[in-house]
């Protein structure tokens, strides 16, 4: 947000009950994963605020926001792991973003399960380089469900310094359920995973 904003957050922080922010000295909580949903609640806020209503309502009618399926979804997983479904998340952006957010949290385990984005067009191996070359920083392990692009999407990984042993099967459920715990935070990427 800019200096000139009459409203500006700081301090985004998220767990599995969502996502919590400072907006003048105030702590709001959203039910809602993500920078996006935080800067969508900003925008909601400022709205309620010219409409006469005090942060006190704001925040209790935030509380009951209503979840967006598939849309950074919190689910809890097994042995309380947690997991992010974005699967409908369809452009490099999005992607990126939900990458940074992941990235902000702080969980030690950080899985992506990742298929490519079948609406990128002419413009898949550029946005999946991008798209790669980020998660490469972030997660400690990957996921490649079955698709054309796996292959590509594998030796990108590689390129980017990440081990063979660090990219898991889908069907390796045992590798993947010994990642599993409190401290775990898997996004889901790409529909149909």
């Amino acid at each position: 947000t800019s200096q000139t904003a009459n409203y500006s957050i700081s301090s985004i922080e998220f767990d599995k009950s969502g996502t919590t922010f400072i907006l003048s000295d105030t702590k709001i909580s959203i039910p809602l994963f993500g920078s996006a949903h935080a800067y969508s609640a900003l925008a909601a806020i400022s709205v309620a605020r010219q409409l006469g209503l005090n942060l006190k309502e704001i925040q209790e009618a935030l509380t009951s926001l209503p979840l967006i399926e598939r849309t950074m979804e919190v689910k809890n997983g097994k042995q309380d792991a947690i997991l992010l479904d974005d699967s409908y998340n369809v452009n490099t952006d999005g992607v990126l973003a939900s990458i940074n957010d992941v990235n902000a949290s702080n969980y030690s385990e950080k899985v992506f399960v990742f298929k490519e984005l079948l609406e990128l067009g002419d413009e898949t191996d550029e946005e999946l380089k991008r798209i790669i070359r980020s998660a490469a920083k972030v997660f400690n392990h990957f996921v490649l469900m079955q698709s054309a692009q796996r292959p590509k999407i594998r030796t990108l990984l590689l390129e980017e310094g990440i081990e063979p042993e660090q990219i898991l099967h889908p069907k390796d459920q045992e590798r993947f359920t010994s990642l599993l715990n409190e401290e775990t935070i898997i996004l889901f990427e790409g529909r149909g995973t």
